[in-house]
């Protein structure tokens, strides 16, 4: 029995100062990240929570179960839902239908040109279509060509989003059926001669063009007199029309500019429709919306690369349209057509709850990109999601491929330079809101999910990145229990 106890004595004797020794480790630790918010942002709001993903230990918490705007953190979660609902490998189907018959390389009947919320479509993926009506012998259409974007709504803004946050082309229409990420790109040069309006050019010049352009440039030659190119939409009549206001220098370079477009799908028809022209087949009908019948037969199919593919796009570069059709795509899956903010919404909801265990009346998600400054989270939660991600075996090591890693690529690219290797995590930015969550591993090894969130600053965003969030990554990167 006296050995017993002397064993006993000597375990706790050696457990004792171990435990000790760890839990100093996590008081500097608090107290060096309490240090650099002090110094750094006295009047914003700062969440933070940190959490062992073996043990589940909370490292580290401050304001943890309060809640902030995400911005585009919640692009983590919209994609983390989509690949477990959809899986890693779902992919876009657009295809093109026809409800009549061919005869002798003449189709009778109408042609349907039916999307399903690609984000990623491209021009060249609508000629490789057209190119496979000609393969399989198809010489003329005696029909229209319908446009089918009913697998989404057609409302285009989600709630809460604020001029400031949006670019002019952040406002591009999340169309079911989108092309060039519902936008067209137009080249501006300097004209020949003073006084003359610039030039506008287009990659597809002959394409019949579902807008107006309205040139109010002039070309000068004396630089002091240059003002910056200024482009705007006017899409309340019935035609929208593009407004292109400013003057160049006559040695100005030309200028790239992407502009959103009002109806994705029409432009989708009419580029389909020049395409018809340059392999010599005959179309004289008109490009109109509607809905492709129900026994339809398909003609040809162009498939997205991956839903991981095109996750890893959306995260490493936060790109929002591909959020916003993401989000849509959700709600068709999930709730059933058309996909809506509403039901992409709903099915996300659902989601938290019911995979993720968090509570969906704690949180507000009104879109998939984060725009919305309705959108309400805590560090907890966030920390809980990227926890269950991290555990689940579908899609848990995928998944990470999708954040930006530290000073190599994405957001990060030129950041966290000596946490290369060791950091993966998304940014979440707009005005007044500088937010960073992701994985680290500490000296020992140890991998930690972490969610830093300041809201309300009145700083840019690059300062708060410099002073706050970027030395806290770095405080839990060295962290060691040794």
């Amino acid at each position: 029995m006296r050995r017993l106890t002397n064993l006993l004595c000597l375990i706790t004797f050696l457990y004792i100062p171990l435990f000790a020794g760890t839990r100093d480790k996590l008081t500097i630790l608090k107290n060096d990240i309490e240090r650099i918010i002090h110094h750094a942002e006295k009047g914003a709001v700062v969440g933070i929570d940190v959490v062992s993903v073996k043990t589940n230990e909370r490292i580290y918490s401050k304001n943890h179960k309060q809640r902030f705007i995400p911005a585009s953190l919640i692009k983590i979660l919209t994609l983390g839902a989509a690949l477990d609902i959809l899986g890693i490998d779902y992919a876009y189907k657009t295809g093109i239908y026809t409800d009549g018959k061919i005869e002798d390389g003449i189709l009778h009947g109408n042609l349907y040109l039916k999307g399903s919320g690609d984000p990623s479509l491209v021009t060249n993926d609508l000629e490789h279509l057209v190119k496979n009506l000609h393969m399989i012998g198809i010489e003329e259409v005696k029909g229209s060509l319908v446009v089918d974007a009913s697998a989404f709504d057609s409302t285009a803004l989600a709630p809460g989003w604020m001029v400031e946050d949006t670019t002019f082309v952040s406002s591009a229409v999340p169309s079911a059926l989108s092309i060039n990420q519902s936008c067209f790109d137009i080249w501006i040069r300097p004209a020949n001669a003073e006084s003359a309006p610039a030039v506008v050019l287009s990659d597809l010049p002959n394409v019949e063009l579902p807008f107006l352009i309205d040139n109010q440039t002039l070309t000068l030659s004396n630089i002091q007199d240059s003002k910056q190119l200024e482009i705007t939409t006017d899409n309340k009549g019935k035609q929208a029309v593009i407004r292109i206001a400013g003057n160049l220098n006559l040695q100005s370079a030309p200028q790239l500019r992407r502009v959103p477009i009002k109806d994705p799908a029409i432009m989708a028809g009419s580029i389909i429709k020049e395409f018809f022209k340059r392999h010599q087949m005959t179309f004289r009908g008109a490009v109109q919306e509607g809905m492709t019948p129900v026994n339809a037969l398909v003609l040809a199919e162009h498939s997205s690369d991956s839903l991981l593919s095109i996750g890893q796009k959306m995260c490493k570069e936060s790109d929002n349209f591909f959020a916003h059709c993401l989000f849509k795509t959700l709600g068709k899956e999930v709730q059933g057509p058309p996909g809506s903010w509403q039901s992409g919404s709903q099915a996300l909801r659902e989601f938290l709850a019911n995979k993720v265990r968090l509570e969906p009346s704690d949180m507000v998600l009104l879109d998939g990109s984060g725009l919305s400054r309705y959108n309400l989270m805590t560090p907890a939660q966030i920390v809980e999601f990227l926890s269950w991600a991290h555990h689940n075996v579908s899609i848990g090591s995928e998944f990470k491929t999708t954040f930006s890693m530290a000073g190599i690529d994405g957001t990060l690219k030129n950041r966290l330079q000596p946490l290369q290797g060791k950091l993966r995590a998304k940014t979440g930015t707009m005005t007044g809101v500088s937010n960073l969550c992701g994985y680290v591993f500490t000296k020992d090894g140890e991998e930690l999910a972490f969610t830093i969130m300041v809201n309300g600053s009145t700083k840019e965003s690059k300062e708060i990145y410099k002073q706050l969030i970027d030395p806290i990554c770095m405080e839990l990167a060295n962290f060691t229990r040794r």
